[in-house]
């Protein structure tokens, strides 16, 4: 490995630009991290076969030629995520060659969703889940370490894409919203910026409403919670049940919107600036933000479950940095509407 990882973290504002996390952060993730790689090494080889027989512990323990230590291949594979597209880069920067770049991505990057989800810390990705998952994080002290939430906030974010050489596929991931081809996938946060729902990727020009009508079509099993549910204007035909909906007014034809509702909609975009910050979030992997090279349906929907995992671990281990506000939200949304 040519980059000194030592010499990094003791540089804790290089260690941050490069890996989205703090040295404590990175220390405490390293723990899952590792039991998950031990298991792995265990059973299968470098190229993901399983072997005839298992490893002993001493030969777990032994060194491997590349990444030789478990926190040089943490760092590896966040270093990716923040940082990497170009694998011939990274290649460059940590001693390898392309194909091993490759083999060490396909290798790590299960692991690290296996550690986000011993964590507790995975967005859902169907009704089922998220009713589970949000179930056992209302609760005090839940393993995922996240504040009891009052309201949820919906939205969707597309994510570029190279465009593909087959005609009829370039039509399918063209964009009219965004002018190129991309993906986009549903989202799901608290007033805290906890993410419990990521749906599943979908082409550029589906349609949020469609989305969010196959997805997460009713919310009446998380009724007794009593949740406000906030949406933009791409939502104005989908109503679930078990939710109390906040959404803006929508000027028609010859009809403009009135000082009221112009003030209303002013409000809850104040609200709503809770999920602009998620998606932010989540783009501190640049991985999630850059133009997507890979024409893999499946990685690209696991790097975005990942990117949105270490965005919940960030926000539960930094909830003085990330909650601000959060109070005088929640404060907007128990307002009485009947006295206004």
């Amino acid at each position: 490995m040519c980059m000194d990882l030592q010499k990094i973290m003791r540089n804790r504002k290089q260690f941050l630009a490069l890996t989205t996390l703090h040295v404590e952060e990175f220390e405490e993730l390293l723990l899952y991290f590792s039991s998950r790689w031990r298991k792995f090494i265990k059973h299968f080889n470098f190229r993901r076969k399983r072997r005839k027989k298992p490893l002993t512990g001493n030969q777990i323990d032994n060194a491997t030629r590349l990444l030789k230590t478990d926190e040089e291949k943490l760092f590896f594979i966040l270093y990716f995520f923040k940082n990497g597209h170009l694998q011939e880069s990274i290649a460059a920067q940590f001693d390898m060659n392309q194909g091993q770049v490759s083999r060490w991505i396909k290798i790590l990057m299960p692991l690290l969703e296996k550690s986000i989800i011993d964590l507790h810390l995975q967005p859902a990705r169907s009704m089922p889940e998220l009713v589970k998952l949000f179930r056992n994080r209302q609760r005090e002290n839940n393993l995922s370490n996240c504040e009891s939430a009052e309201s949820l906030h919906l939205d969707a974010t597309e994510r570029t894409i190279q465009r593909n050489l087959d005609y009829d596929a370039q039509e399918q991931d063209y964009s009219g919203k965004k002018g190129t081809h991309t993906v986009k996938n549903s989202v799901v946060n608290d007033e805290y910026q906890f993410i419990h729902f990521a749906g599943l990727t979908s082409p550029g020009p589906t349609s949020d409403k469609k989305m969010a009508d196959l997805e997460i079509p009713d919310f009446s099993m998380l009724k007794k919670w009593n949740l406000w549910l906030s949406k933009d204007k791409g939502y104005q035909a989908y109503r679930p049940k078990g939710v109390h909906l906040l959404e803006p007014f929508k000027a028609a034809r010859n009809k403009p919107l009135s000082k009221d509702q112009k003030e209303y909609n002013s409000w809850i975009s104040s609200i709503r600036i809770v999920g602009e910050h998620v998606m932010s979030g989540i783009k501190r992997c640049r991985i999630v933000k850059d133009e997507l090279r890979y024409f893999s349906s499946t990685f690209r929907d696991k790097i975005f479950f990942v990117a949105c995992g270490l965005h919940n671990f960030r926000v539960t281990r930094r909830k003085n940095t990330y909650n601000q506000g959060a109070l005088r939200v929640r404060a907007r949304i128990n307002l009485n509407f009947s006295d206004t």
